[in-house]
């Protein structure tokens, strides 16, 4: 068997990680890639496999007809590409931010509608063991009632000068933050009903670098997601608080503790010595873009639905967009 035909759309960081673990996945062959500068692809192209450069996406569609399209490119063109690869007969896989607008989304969802293919948007956090512990945590009621959730994500903004652009980025809310929105969503399986966000941007840039954003959701739950792309040391912290257990991930390490538990000098120096000196080593083979590929090409192959729908980015963007609201107008937005 032939396998499924893979392309992808950019040549950026995101593609890199698609690239790799496409090529690990038996059930597929990755054979082209578009990219608007050629040169770039030039590099790409021969990093994975001699693959076949284009830029022009639907002479790509048209000559390769890949069964599977991975759109890793800037938000701003995610409806277009998108669309464009579902409407040429490709399965779409779609980065996150899942578009720039709620007006692109609903394209997006139309297109997935009238074409009868898939379109999955990646939110990769989903695919981490640890991630998906705690919501099975929260699914077989062992945590009781969650109170409050954060998470809290921290690096400096990437050398390409499209993350400083508004006109093809929301900033570090739609880039980052809308990991960590996708993420409380997902474990608490509520909606959120309101948002207010402050943010900053101390380094000159057009858009803004740190934003703060607190949720209120149906369930009587709070949530805050934290993210800065002016944070020299790559990294992320989540947690939350249950009527039963609380739970802290830290460094790559998840950390679960009963409400009631006795909490000794002894109890604290054992957790301080497990979160600085004991090393994640699984993570060396455990890669959740490899888990998040895999299963996308499992859903096509198995002509399953992915865990993920299209209507789930566009609800995180309708929040990730109010939460850009709240910030210019220093007031909350209902949802």
């Amino acid at each position: 068997m032939a396998g499924l035909r893979v392309a992808i759309v950019g040549c950026g960081s995101a593609a890199e990680y698609h690239a790799a673990a496409y090529r690990k996945n038996s059930d597929v062959k990755l054979v082209a890639v578009f990219c608007r500068r050629e040169n770039r692809g030039d590099k790409f192209a021969a990093k994975y496999g001699n693959l076949n450069i284009y830029t022009d996406i639907s002479e790509m569609l048209g000559v390769e007809k890949p069964d599977i399209v991975s759109v890793c490119t800037p938000a701003g063109s995610h409806a277009e590409f998108a669309i464009k690869a579902m409407e040429g007969g490709a399965n779409v896989l779609c980065e996150k931010p899942f578009a720039s607008t709620i007006q692109e989304a609903d394209m997006m969802i139309e297109a997935e509608k009238q074409t009868g293919k898939v379109l999955m948007p990646g939110f990769t956090l989903r695919f981490f063991n640890e991630m998906r512990k705690v919501k099975r945590l929260a699914e077989n009621g062992e945590l009781g009632k969650i109170g409050n959730l954060w998470f809290r994500k921290g690096k400096w903004m990437p050398e390409q000068k499209w993350y400083s652009d508004p006109s093809k980025t929301g900033g570090v809310a739609m880039d980052l933050a809308s990991h960590g929105i996708d993420l409380l969503t997902w474990i608490t399986g509520a909606r959120v009903t309101s948002v207010y966000a402050s943010s900053t941007g101390i380094y000159g840039k057009e858009i803004d670098d740190n934003i703060w954003i607190n949720m209120k959701f149906d369930n009587g739950a709070i949530g805050v997601v934290g993210s800065s792309y002016s944070y020299p040391f790559f990294s992320y912290d989540f947690g939350l608080s249950g009527e039963k257990k609380a739970v802290r991930h830290f460094r790559g390490k998840l950390f679960i503790e009963s409400v009631e538990a006795n909490h000794t000098l002894v109890w604290n120096f054992f957790n301080y010595c497990l979160e600085t000196f004991v090393l994640p080593l699984r993570h060396l083979v455990d890669d959740p873009f490899e888990k998040e590929i895999n299963h996308f090409v499992g859903s096509i192959k198995n002509n399953k639905k992915p865990l993920i729908a299209a209507e789930e980015g566009r609800e995180n963007l309708k929040i990730v967009l109010a939460a850009i609201e709240s910030a210019k107008t220093d007031r909350a937005v209902n949802l």
